[in-house]
């Protein structure tokens, strides 16, 4: 039950990151995702 409670909270925490990057980058920061931002700045250069 704890583990099911757990991975409930995994869409909550992705909208609050996606809020977080969006307010980064309307200021204009720079911002990538955790774990998939190098690999997708990788394909959209060509690199």
């Amino acid at each position: 039950m704890p583990f099911a409670c757990l991975i409930s909270f995994i869409p909550l925490g992705a909208l609050i990151y996606g809020v977080i990057g969006g307010i980064q980058t309307s200021q204009g920061q720079d911002f990538k995702y955790w774990l998939i931002g190098d690999w997708v700045r990788g394909t959209l250069t060509g690199a």
